[in-house]
């Protein structure tokens, strides 16, 4: 066994020797093909280098003999020798002319070169004659355009002129036509016109002074049977009774509601008058209202407004009612354009002055008939101005003073339909006989006026002044004592016509009062009934209290 495992060492020992070896030997073939390869890159190094050489020699003998190509062209070195000794002949026979003729040849290069430097001066002498003429010709052409562009232009202004000529001709016709009627005619042509046609008074006005209630009822009917209206008798009265009580009234109410109706067919009924006038937005002064005068023409551009407040003096107006109708008087401010005849009708209600409205500054020739010193328009005792009103986005407010002057009445926004029998025209009613029913009323119902005054004048009076800082002057008192007798002889009581002063003229003044609390409405609002008591009348104030509960349902009340 040993013997067996020395023989294996040995035999392992024998392995690893000839491993050595075979490594040994493979590095040396390994070196051997290396020096091999070394050697063989050095020769062709040495091949490659020497080719390189070769190259750029062949490279500097194609550069000479294209240089030689572009010298000589194709010819041959043997042509190229007999040009060359031509050239060296050519050479000779120059010098030898040269020393022979010298200053003969000099004399005439300088012959040529004086002509030339001649001839150079002569040229830049005709080029700038050329530049000039140049702009000669320039300046002749613009001149030419400028004068055909002056034929054109004259041809134009003389038919201008021609039409001008024409014109003014016709203006002097015209001027002439001017002259001649401003001195035959009256600066008030419309004026002028109705003092010849409404000259004669009308017969057929009846001057019994109606029954009041009777006429309420035939003038309800009367609307509602032609027009399809239905005006509430209460709102019949108040309209009537505002007749009496100032020349003023104001129509209020929603879109619709027959504000400029009213009026209309109110007249039409009782055979008056009427007249609307369209309010413009652009109203500004008295002179839109009532019109103006054209020194240059010297006319008077009578407006509607103007006409109709003539016409109601006319003898074939004057005996009859006549309504100046002012269709959405508050699209412009009334205190500016409608100042003039607040002033009159103030001036009327203080009985101080005359009643007029002044046109112009001075008088003209000739004045229409029925002008105060030919320029002042009175305003007749029969002429009532009824204004009516929107109140949406695109109004005003009217003022105060506007208020105190005017019988107001809010129209409702929806009426009780009725029927009626049919029923005859009523006679025309004239402005006499319907004033001489106010004076009878107001004769026949003095108690009650005087109950009335007294309850405005007494707690209640304190009680608005106390709470709400509201008081009122002799122009109330002036219109409750003409307007509560006919409301109750026209079939109305004391109550309706008192809760309509109240509601209109007073507590008006509470409106868009923010300073107001509102426990001091409420209180009021219930004290009310208590109140009224004391004038002695039947019924409750329903126009007050409407009032005083939009105060507060527009305070957030419920």
């Amino acid at each position: 066994m040993r013997q067996r495992t020395a023989e294996l060492e040995a035999r392992e020992e024998d392995l690893a020797d000839a491993r050595t070896l075979y490594a040994e030997r493979e590095q040396l073939a390994v070196a051997a093909a290396t020096e091999r390869w070394q050697l063989r890159c050095s020769q062709l190094e040495s091949l490659h280098r020497g080719a390189r050489e070769h190259a750029d020699d062949l490279e500097r003998q194609l550069a000479q003999r294209a240089a030689a190509d572009r010298a000589f062209g194709t010819r041959s070195p043997d042509q190229v020798l007999a040009e060359l000794e031509r050239l060296r002949a050519d050479s000779a026979e120059l010098r030898r002319l040269e020393l022979v003729a010298p200053d003969e040849t000099r004399d005439r290069l300088i012959a040529v070169e004086q002509e030339r430097q001649r001839l150079q001066e002569g040229r830049t002498m005709l080029l700038q004659q050329n530049a000039e003429l140049q702009r000669e010709l320039s300046g002749h052409q613009i001149t030419a355009v400028e004068l055909e562009r002056l034929k054109v232009s004259k041809a134009a202004m003389s038919a201008s002129v021609e039409a001008y000529a024409a014109t003014v001709s016709d203006l002097e016709r015209q001027i002439t036509g001017l002259i001649h009627r401003r001195d035959s005619e009256s600066p008030f042509p419309e004026c002028s016109r109705m003092d010849r046609e409404l000259d004669e008074a009308r017969e057929d006005l009846d001057d019994e002074p109606p029954h009041l209630p009777d006429l309420i009822t035939r003038v309800r009917a009367l609307i509602r049977q032609q027009h399809q209206l239905y005006y509430s008798p209460a709102d019949l009265r108040c309209f009537l009774a505002g007749l009496a009580a100032t020349r003023l009234h104001l129509l209020q109410g929603i879109s619709g509601t027959g504000k400029t109706q009213l009026p209309q067919r109110f007249a039409e009924a009782i055979g008056a008058a009427s007249v609307v006038v369209s309010v413009g937005a652009d109203w500004r002064t008295p002179q839109d209202l009532m019109g103006y005068y054209n020194a240059f023409e010297r006319r008077f551009y009578e407006s509607e407004f103007t006409q109709a407040v003539y016409r109601a003096q006319c003898r074939a107006h004057a005996d009859q009612p006549f309504f100046v109708v002012l269709d959405e008087m508050n699209l412009s401010h009334p205190e500016q354009y409608f100042n003039d005849v607040l002033s009159a009708l103030e001036r009327e209600a203080k009985r101080s002055e005359r009643t007029d409205l002044v046109l112009m500054t001075s008088a003209v020739e000739p004045p229409p008939r029925l002008l105060h010193d030919g320029r002042r328009l009175p305003v007749p005792g029969n002429v009532w101005f009824v204004g009516t009103a929107n109140h949406d986005e695109t109004t005003l407010h009217f003022a105060d003073k506007t208020y105190d002057r005017a019988h107001v009445m809010e129209l409702p926004a929806r009426y009780e339909r009725f029927q009626t029998k049919p029923v005859d025209p009523l006679p025309s009613l004239s402005w006499p006989a319907l004033e001489r029913s106010f004076r009878d009323a107001r004769k026949q119902h003095i108690p009650d006026v005087a109950a009335a005054r007294k309850f405005l004048t007494g707690e209640f009076a304190d009680r608005m002044l106390d709470d709400f800082d509201v008081a009122w002057g002799n122009r109330l008192n002036w219109q409750l004592g003409a307007y509560v007798p006919v409301v109750q002889a026209a079939g109305g009581d004391l109550t309706e016509a008192v809760d309509h002063i109240i509601a209109t003229k007073i507590l008006r003044k509470l409106r868009g009062r923010h300073d107001l609390h509102r426990d001091l409405i409420e209180r009021l609002r219930d004290d009310l009934p208590g109140l009224w008591q004391k004038l002695s009348a039947d019924g409750v104030p329903d126009k007050s209290d409407r009032v005083l509960w939009r105060e507060l349902r527009d305070r957030g009340a419920s």
